[in-house]
């Protein structure tokens, strides 16, 4: 939960029914807000299908760096300005960055430029020493 907003992490605690289950992530924000990412219902309602219900206490679950992480080349593909924290920490540490304006669903509804993205990142990757 740190690293969502506050607003969000108190949201989900209310979500969480007695036994501490969430409810599948599309249930999060509504069939409105849902249909403005994923316009075409049928990939909106296979989509919603293929969601499972998950425990709050893993989303509450604090877990330690692994050892010598990361151990292998890493770039970061930034889809909405809601991750320019991760973006700006992922520069920190001197991976490549890649903003692509869209949405944290645009590989369902945009895969041609999330793919020609990532094989780009990959490309920057492959040119470091």
């Amino acid at each position: 939960m740190d690293t969502v907003p506050p607003g969000l992490a108190a949201r989900l605690r209310e979500m969480a029914d007695a036994r501490g289950w969430l409810p599948p992530w599309p249930h999060w924000w509504g069939e409105q807000a849902l249909a403005g990412l994923l316009p075409d219902p049928e990939v909106r309602r296979d989509f919603t299908a293929g969601c499972p219900r998950l425990p709050l206490a893993m989303f509450e679950e604090v877990h330690p760096p692994a050892p010598h992480w990361p151990d292998a080349p890493a770039a970061y593909l930034q889809l909405s300005e809601a991750c320019a924290d991760q973006a700006a920490q992922a520069r920190h540490r001197g991976w490549p960055v890649t903003h692509l304006a869209a949405h944290h669903l645009a590989p369902l509804t945009d895969p041609g430029p999330v793919a020609g993205s990532l094989r780009t990142l990959l490309g920057q990757l492959h040119r470091k020493p």
